[in-house]
């Protein structure tokens, strides 16, 4: 009689499955535990399990397939983002039994590499690593189907550096059919000088204080085509904070790291209500420790979800009701639905009020989730900062929420410059009207504004780290979608990229042209007149059709977007 539970099916047959899905991915690096080698073959993974090819420990020129069955597979943790796609496979010590068998690991041996899934939580050789280059939405998709809801978790960039930190160090094989010892070594020799100059500090911003350190991997981001990751969201928000605002506005903004959402939102989904709320918040209170968020005016919030950043501010969340701009002197009372028609009518003058204003550049999904959960955290937080006065709930009548009419992104990559942008434009062009809904920011600002934001932002980058860390010069050559500023295009009006190093020939480029971040009306008009640029509303044909993609993605259960990171008038905004 055969026993069914042991019975071992073809991972990638499924073919007989009602719900069978299925799909590969391309990885650069594999790890069985302490075993590390680069496949040669694409890992499947479908609703039977995992499908893995490794090489024999004691004879590494064969390869064993292993059909890792989805009973043995107790958690799935995974990361994907531009700048480190990964997923952590936990299994059940059966699973560990079968790889070892198969591999002619011995648990015994101190020469080669075993998988012992047995062992405690701390121990290295415990799990298996899949490392991609970069993985499609479709896969992405597919594996959270596969592994949802009990199996699978998906962590932050630093939950999984730190998980790939923890394993031990590797024990490479010779995959070839060559037994040339010295010729592994001379190889692995070689990748340790990569690892350590890829991953290599070229700038901590700012000098004093609690700062943002970046690596070449970091700087690379910021190529065209390129998603921005946190880092490069942390530097330059920190940047806009420091050297854009004079010190008393620097007093009245306080500007969140971009992972306190990821650990506000967190939640294990089984304590619903203010009780999970108080929990969540305790995970996040650290961030403000030092701080009284409720003394100052602006709340800065960077959010990544689903690969997708975008923005949310928080204002005036000490006021406990709207007041006018001008003598802050309590507003009438006013309605977050009140039609434009109604607003001239009233002729009603500008106000401050408590709101949550989000700025996404791809207004596709409803964020009420994100607005539910800061409203919980500013009422926890508000208890434990202010303990002498009442206790304060905050809800949509006395923090309402709104999702305000910006420029938008005409591609899938320009998610964190338009927050970035977003920003900055916040500073330099500040809202003088608190009245909801906010309707004059559709052309806030040029799509150029944004396209030149990753040269601005590398030029910005150089001279820093040529003031401050000369030794780490030069920096990697990146292509960039601009030159001094201005679009580069073919001959067929199509975007081609410049190496960045070659904006060093320009004046202009050596100032970096960044103090204001905004095309200059001169040459906003030459290249307007050359048909080189887009207008204000660029490409609507195009950011319409991602739209549509998009919505029908969320339909599906497929994520938006692989993720991956001067002065002015203030005016009535401080």
């Amino acid at each position: 009689m055969v026993d069914r539970y042991n019975l071992r099916l073809d991972v990638t047959d499924v073919q007989n499955l009602p719900d069978g899905l299925l799909t590969q991915v391309d990885c650069t690096t594999v790890r069985l535990g302490s075993l590390k080698y680069t496949p040669n073959e694409k890992v499947t993974i479908s609703s039977i399990g995992v499908c893995i090819v490794a090489p024999n420990v004691c004879r590494p020129a064969n390869f064993v397939r292993l059909d890792l069955q989805m009973r043995e597979i107790k958690k799935v943790l995974t990361h994907f983002s531009g700048a480190l796609n990964v997923i952590f496979l936990y299994t059940k010590s059966s699973g560990g039994a079968y790889v070892r068998k198969h591999l002619e690991m011995d648990p015994n041996s101190d020469k080669l590499p075993c998988f012992q899934p047995e062992l405690l939580s701390n121990n290295p050789t415990k799990r298996i690593v899949l490392l991609m280059a970069s993985i499609s939405m479709e896969a992405k998709s597919t594996i959270r189907n596969i592994f949802r809801p009990n199996l699978l978790e998906e962590i932050s960039i630093s939950d999984a550096k730190q998980l790939i930190r923890r394993c031990c160090p590797s024990r490479p094989l010779n995959t070839s059919n060559t037994n040339n010892s010295t010729a592994v070594k001379r190889s692995g020799s070689n990748e340790g000088k990569h690892d350590t100059r890829e991953t290599r500090g070229i700038l901590s911003y700012p000098l004093v204080g609690r700062s943002t350190l970046m690596k070449r991997e970091d700087y690379m981001c910021l190529a065209k085509d390129q998603y921005l990751n946190d880092v490069v969201i942390d530097f330059y928000l920190n940047y806009l904070k420091l050297e854009m605002l004079q010190e008393e506005e620097r007093q009245s903004v306080h500007i969140f790291g971009t992972y306190f959402y990821d650990r506000l939102s967190t939640s294990d989904g089984n304590d619903p209500g203010l009780f999970a709320a108080r929990k969540r918040h305790a995970l996040a209170a650290r961030w403000t420790r030092r701080e009284n968020i409720f003394e100052k005016k602006f709340i800065v919030i960077p959010i990544n979800e689903q690969s997708h950043w975008f923005l949310a501010i928080i204002c005036f969340p000490g006021l406990d009701y709207p007041v006018t701009m001008r003598d802050e002197t309590p507003a009438p009372s006013i309605s977050a639905a009140v039609t434009q028609k109604q607003a001239a009518k009233n002729a009603r003058q500008p106000i401050q009020q408590p709101c949550i204003l989000i700025f996404d550049s791809l207004s596709v999904t409803s964020k009420s989730h994100v607005l539910a959960t800061l409203r919980d955290y500013l009422t926890c937080e508000y208890q434990a900062k202010m303990p002498d006065k009442r206790p304060k709930r905050f809800n949509e009548h006395n923090m309402p929420g709104h999702c305000v009419n910006v420029p938008q992104q005409n591609n899938y990559t320009d998610c964190g410059l338009y927050l970035l942008q977003y920003v900055e434009q916040f500073f330099l062009d500040p809202i003088r009207d608190y009245h909801l809904p906010i309707e004059q920011l559709e052309d806030w600002f040029e799509t150029i504004t944004v396209t030149k934001k990753r040269e601005d932002i590398c030029n910005l980058i150089k001279t820093l780290v040529e003031k401050h860390n000369p030794n780490v010069l030069p920096l990697p050559s990146i292509e960039l979608p601009t030159l001094n500023g201005k679009l580069i295009m073919d001959f067929d009006n199509e975007f081609t990229s410049a190496s960045d190093t070659d904006s060093k020939t320009s004046k202009e480029g050596e100032q970096h042209q960044f103090s204001s971040s905004i095309v200059s009306n001169e040459t906003t008009t030459k290249i307007n007149n050359t048909g080189r640029t887009c207008s204000k509303r660029p490409l609507d044909g195009n950011r319409n059709s991602i739209r549509t993609i998009l919505q029908q993605q969320q339909a599906s259960g497929q994520p938006k977007v692989p993720r991956i990171s001067s002065g002015g008038s203030n005016g009535g905004q401080w």
